[in-house]
């Protein structure tokens, strides 16, 4: 799931206009009335998410340098992905957001998020592959990088494959925003499978392959 900057805060002229919209490349909060604004956590990662080894290794395998990248967590936030815009940048580019609870599993939508960081990078900016391609492109693609990862790595599959509703488990403005989990399964599962197949070949060979052959068979299903 991607967050949109420029919509980050938002306050409602009364309580008649609460709204919540969750979606995946252009989310809004629009919470309280002009006294009592929504108020967004800290910056904290308060699971220390980017300290987990395996993280820092997704990290490093899809050439993303750690130090660009924040971890925040929070009550009530969803896993999402952002890129600030340099006005706003602080000692990071990017901002990978999650819930604080402790039945959630981090890993899989964790790496879905840094697949959407990868793909930032490799169209030079969030607005450019928002430009390029569409949400459901965007979303499926980062499924799929996330199978190449999970094999690289040498990560059980079976945990992201469970965690495939978890991940897209936010109200969305249109269904069709993160794909079906029969789709989502099957773009991890290819994948999976094709850097299995050609394990010495690139994350960027992988993602062009996605958007050439693999995401018209990925929608039949």
């Amino acid at each position: 799931m991607i967050i949109n900057p420029h919509n980050m805060t938002v306050s409602a002229k009364n309580q008649s206009d609460v709204e919540i919209k969750k979606s995946c490349l252009h989310s809004s909060f629009i919470i309280g009335d002009d006294k009592n604004t929504y108020s967004f956590c800290k910056g904290e990662d308060i699971k220390d998410v980017s300290k987990d080894r395996v993280v820092q290794d997704v990290m490093r395998l899809l050439g993303i340098n750690s130090t660009e990248v924040a971890f925040n967590g929070c009550k009530d936030y969803i896993f999402s992905a952002k890129q600030f815009e340099k006005k706003f940048r602080r000692s990071h580019n990017y901002e990978i957001t999650y819930p604080d609870d402790d039945l959630v599993h981090y890993l899989a939508p964790i790496v879905h998020e840094i697949a959407h960081v990868f793909q930032f990078q490799l169209y030079k900016s969030m607005l450019k592959l928002m430009s390029s391609l569409s949400i459901l492109r965007i979303e499926l693609a980062a499924d799929y990088i996330a199978g190449v990862v999970y094999y690289k790595l040498g990560i059980k599959k079976n945990g992201y494959q469970h965690s495939v509703q978890l991940i897209g488990r936010y109200y969305e403005v249109s269904t069709d925003h993160h794909g079906t989990p029969a789709q989502r399964i099957a773009a991890f599962r290819m994948g999976y499978e094709d850097a299995r197949k050609e394990s010495m070949r690139s994350i960027q060979y992988f993602n062009d392959k996605f958007q050439r052959d693999v995401y018209g068979e990925v929608i039949q299903l």
